[in-house]
């Protein structure tokens, strides 16, 4: 009798691409990573267990492009995926971390961190800034261009930091005095200190000295939410992410049009924003080729319009790079845009123009972050659990398997 397992391959055509899908008797028969599932075919696994050793030991996570971090509730920071240029901070370069590892010479002084393309930055509790990763435009603010694999001090912010935001390869923080100041890549104003020279120094923000309450810095532009409820943004607008109806690209902060009042929260995505209203709804404008506004067109929008289906309710909102989230009021999870990798969190890469429920976070989440092709949410009852794009281990599952579903991140001691 012939004892061979039994794997039969069954091609499915979608749209002129042939994809695999193996049917299965048990999990042997699958894939490494993969189970055999419904219908007999291999899948990826179910994880709904929390890992009792994040449990209530996470303050927050944050996404870059392709890696991740977290800060713990003892003020140290674990980071993994993409790490070619150190930005994961363990003191090596790498291209697969799956697994988190503890930034180095960073001992119990954290507040929060904030991730860009291939550097990270903390803000610490004293409110002075490190930094550490790629440094080819100065987004580390040590006045030099050279790479760190280990955080360094910014200098020159004279000022406690009260909040930071990474671009793609710039920063910007608010100080404790309601002023902003940038620093690293300008090519197109995205420092916003009415020039176009990169920045190894924090410099301060075009008339944006007192009276802001919040920022968030996309990939080449930023935006800042003014205490009075109305938001400005400078830098790239080809897109029409600044928000002013042209495509006009701006080194210093103009006004977003019809949002002068009743802002809470802003977040920039890769040339997108989106803000919380004050009724608990969604805005968003900017680049919208993938559906990433959530108004169910792919019409790139100069001006702020609602997310279908989000006129109240939302707690926060996340845009990544070319997709956008939302934690709900009730603890549940929707995301809309581009879906490739699995990053809306439906169980599939179908395409998704307007918000949908993540599978598995019906409720009891805390926080949300976004990457470039990924998310992490943070659990109420302790775990992190990450999807979509897993190339560089960015999910932390310790696997580079693609998720398009949440999964447990490891949670190494």
């Amino acid at each position: 009798m012939d004892k061979r397992p039994f794997i039969l391959l069954v091609m499915v055509v979608v749209g002129g691409c042939t994809l695999d899908k193996i049917r299965c008797r048990t999990d042997n028969n699958c894939p490494q990573g993969m189970v055999c599932g419904e219908g007999s075919y291999c899948v990826e696994p179910e994880d709904t267990s929390v890992k009792t050793c994040w449990t209530g030991d996470t303050v927050s996570v944050t996404a870059g492009l392709y890696h991740t971090c977290a800060v713990l509730k003892n003020g140290r920071v674990k980071c993994w995926g993409n790490s070619d240029r150190g930005q994961t901070g363990n003191g090596g370069v790498s291209e697969f971390l799956p697994e988190p590892a503890y930034v180095i010479s960073l001992e119990s002084e954290v507040l929060s961190v904030s991730a860009g393309l291939r550097h990270t930055c903390a803000l610490l509790k004293n409110g002075g800034v490190k930094c550490w990763g790629d440094n080819e435009y100065g987004q580390l603010g040590d006045n030099t261009t050279t790479t760190h694999i280990e955080p360094v001090s910014v200098s020159n912010l004279n000022a406690a930091v009260k909040q930071i935001s990474s671009g793609a390869s710039h920063n910007c923080v608010l100080l404790e005095n309601g002023g902003v100041k940038c620093w690293g890549r300008n090519d197109v104003g995205q420092i916003g200190d009415g020039s176009t020279i990169h920045q190894p120094l924090p410099v301060d923000v075009s008339g944006l000295k007192e009276g802001v309450e919040m920022i968030s810095a996309g990939y080449y532009h930023t935006c800042a939410l003014l205490k009075n409820g109305s938001v400005r943004c400078w830098g790239d607008n080809y897109y029409g992410q600044l928000g002013d109806n042209t495509t006009i690209s701006r080194n210093e902060p103009v006004s977003v049009s019809n949002l002068t009042f009743g802002v809470r929260q802003i977040s920039s995505g890769g040339s997108h924003n989106c803000v919380l209203t004050e009724n608990n709804g969604v805005k968003c404008w900017g680049r919208n080729d993938t559906g990433q506004i959530g108004d169910g067109s792919t019409t790139n929008q100069p001006l702020p319009v609602d997310v279908s289906g989000l006129n109240a309710g939302v707690g926060t909102v996340i845009a990544g790079g070319y997709h956008t989230c939302a934690l709900m009021l009730a603890g549940s999870v929707k995301c809309w845009g581009d879906n490739e990798n699995g990053q809306i969190g439906i169980g599939s890469t179908k395409e998704a123009r307007k918000p949908n429920d993540v599978f598995g976070l019906e409720s009891g989440v805390k926080n949300v972050c976004a990457g470039e092709k990924h998310n992490c949410a943070l659990l109420s009852q302790g775990g992190i659990m990450c999807w979509g794009w897993n190339a560089y281990g960015q999910i932390g599952d310790g696997t580079g398997l693609q998720r398009t579903k949440p999964v447990n991140v490891l949670c190494n001691e």
